[in-house]
C-alpha cells in the first residue's frame, strides 16, 4: 500500500490548527461535545507546543526502536484502544480547506484487516464530493479519560454499487436511509489505513505527550516506524 503523498502531508500539517477549532456543541452529535473539549485541550494544554509543531512540520522525532516489534506492537495497541470508541472525525480537503465531521463506524467484514474503517453515508453529500476530487482522508479519535489520541491517514474509497450495499445493508441503517438500499442515496465508504499519529498513555514513549509517534504502512503492507 502507498503511503499518502503531498496530499496526505498537507491534511497532516493543518491538523493541529483544525483540532482546536473544533466546536460540536451546536450540532446534532451532543454526545461528542466531551470529544471536542479534549480534542482542544490537546492541542491547547495537554501536549506541549513542540509536539504540536512536530505535526504540523512533519517531524521525525521518536525515541524509541525503529523495528518491526514495536511498530506492530503500537499499531495493536492504537487499534485495541480505537475499538471502543464510538464516533471519530472524518477530514476531507476542499480546495485547499479541510472539513471535518463526525461518523460513526460500521462493522468491517471479518476476513479484512483491522485498520479497514468503514462508514455508511450520503453518495451526494459534500463529503462524497470531497472524497471524488481528493481521496486521502484523515480520521480521528481520541478517548480522554484514558489519554488516547489516534490520528489516522489513508486512502478513501467508495462503493456505489446496488448489490454491495444490498449485501452489506442491515435494518440499522434504515433509520437514516428510510428508503433502503435500492431506492435511497446511500453507499459505503472504506478508508485503507496507510499511516498512524498516535499518543497513547502506558504504550507510546514517556513523558507523555512530548513527541508524536508514527508508523507507517510498509512496501509488504506490515508497519514500520516512521523515520526508520
Amino acid at each position: 500500500m502507498r503511503a499518502p503523498g503531498i496530499r496526505g502531508r498537507r491534511l497532516r500539517a493543518n491538523r493541529a490548527c483544525l483540532w482546536a477549532s473544533i466546536d460540536l456543541k451546536k450540532g446534532p452529535f451532543r454526545e461528542l461535545d466531551a470529544t471536542s473539549r479534549a480534542l482542544q485541550n490537546a492541542v491547547e494544554g495537554c501536549l506541549p507546543n513542540d509536539a504540536i509543531d512536530g505535526v504540523a512540520n512533519g517531524k521525525d522525532d521518536m525515541s524509541i526502536a525503529d523495528d518491526a516489534t514495536d511498530a506492530n506492537r503500537l499499531s495493536r495497541a492504537a487499534a485495541e484502544k480505537i475499538k471502543g470508541i464510538r464516533f471519530c472525525w472524518l477530514i476531507t480537503a476542499d480546495d485547499g480547506s479541510l472539513r471535518p465531521r463526525p461518523m460513526g463506524r460500521i462493522p468491517r467484514d471479518p476476513d479484512e484487516d483491522e485498520w479497514t474503517l468503514r462508514f455508511i453515508t450520503d453518495g451526494n453529500s459534500p463529503k462524497v464530493a470531497d472524497i471524488r476530487r481528493d481521496d486521502q482522508v484523515s480520521v480521528v479519535f481520541q478517548h480522554a479519560a484514558e489519554d488516547v489520541y489516534v490520528a489516522l491517514t489513508g486512502k478513501a474509497s467508495l462503493a456505489e454499487g446496488k448489490p454491495e450495499i444490498r449485501r452489506r445493508w442491515t435494518t440499522a441503517y434504515d433509520s437514516f436511509f428510510p428508503d433502503g438500499p435500492d431506492r435511497s442515496s446511500a453507499i459505503f465508504l472504506t478508508v485503507a489505513v496507510a499511516r498512524v499519529e498516535l499518543w497513547i498513555r502506558g504504550a507510546t514513549p514517556e513523558p507523555f505527550g512530548l513527541r508524536t509517534t508514527i508508523i507507517e504502512r510498509d512496501a509488504a503492507d506490515g508497519w514500520r516506524l516512521h523515520g526508520g
